[in-house]
């Protein structure tokens, strides 16, 4: 079964500001929804930032154990450096454009939710397309939430015995970020309740819900209304929700995303 990320959505209380702060990265907005609440952006082919409206100032960000700050995702794009340059020029903190694993910078949107821009590994920038490479999820404890990726989603262990990095057949990956701090994941449950989010696209959607019905997983099905696509939501070990869609992209995005999609390929 083919599995890959398709979409992320993020907490924001001014969507217009946000929507321009990805504008000046040269990110493209694709689809605004009619109640005013939300925006999807374009980051690759067939993938989207989801810009949520919420009526409080909150972001997707975590610290693991260590205390460093994680972001809730790395888009992956190879104009790296000219991204940085029109966010520095716009008069925007875009921080330093560092050679680390890969040319990349980390910034901060309008509502603190932290980013990291990335343009490959050097010397293979261009071994994979634009869009959504990894996203990061907080879970309290990191074997079983492990174990639940790897039986439902096909996800490999890029390291034996280290339980972290989970490649999806697609390519891309889910990092598991083990953190003791309750209250942090007691938010990031509040924030998902909300529409927050990872979405993951499958070929094979009644097969993967049967599967995770037979697993005695909880599962909720409702029809996305702009592209009449069926969705499946529930939650991971640690309450992390995550929404399982319909691998019908290319046949069902709006003209303008098709357009995009043509100039990209």
């Amino acid at each position: 079964m083919h599995v890959r990320i398709e979409m992320l959505s993020l907490p924001v209380s001014k969507l217009e500001q946000a929507v321009e702060w990805y504008g000046r990265l040269g990110f493209t907005q694709v689809h605004h929804g009619a109640d005013n609440q939300q925006a999807r952006i374009m980051v690759g082919r067939g993938q989207w930032i989801q810009l949520v409206r919420t009526s409080r100032h909150a972001n997707m960000n975590f610290y693991n154990k260590e205390g460093y700050e994680m972001f809730p995702c790395t888009i992956k794009t190879a104009d790296v450096r000219g991204r940085h340059h029109r966010l520095a020029a716009s008069g925007w903190d875009a921080g330093e454009c560092l050679d680390e694993c890969g040319y990349n910078f980390k910034a901060y949107d309008p509502d603190g939710n932290r980013l990291n821009l990335w343009g490959g590994f050097i010397g293979f920038e261009n071994a994979s397309p634009d869009g959504i490479d990894t996203v990061y999820i907080p879970v309290a404890d990191l074997k079983s939430s492990s174990d639940w990726y790897i039986k439902y989603f096909g996800t490999v262990l890029e390291k034996p015995g280290q339980y972290e990095f989970h490649r999806l057949p697609s390519g891309q990956t889910i990092m598991l970020v083990e953190i003791k701090d309750g209250k942090r994941l007691r938010i990031e449950a509040e924030l998902q309740e909300e529409q927050y989010g990872v979405s993951l696209a499958v070929d094979d959607f009644n097969g993967m819900v049967q599967a995770l019905r037979d697993g005695g997983e909880q599962v909720v099905e409702v029809r996305e209304d702009e592209r009449e696509r069926m969705q499946a939501i529930l939650a991971d070990p640690s309450g992390n929700v995550v929404r399982i869609v319909e691998e019908v992209w290319n046949e069902s995005l709006p003209s303008e995303e098709k357009v995009l999609v043509n100039q990209q390929a």
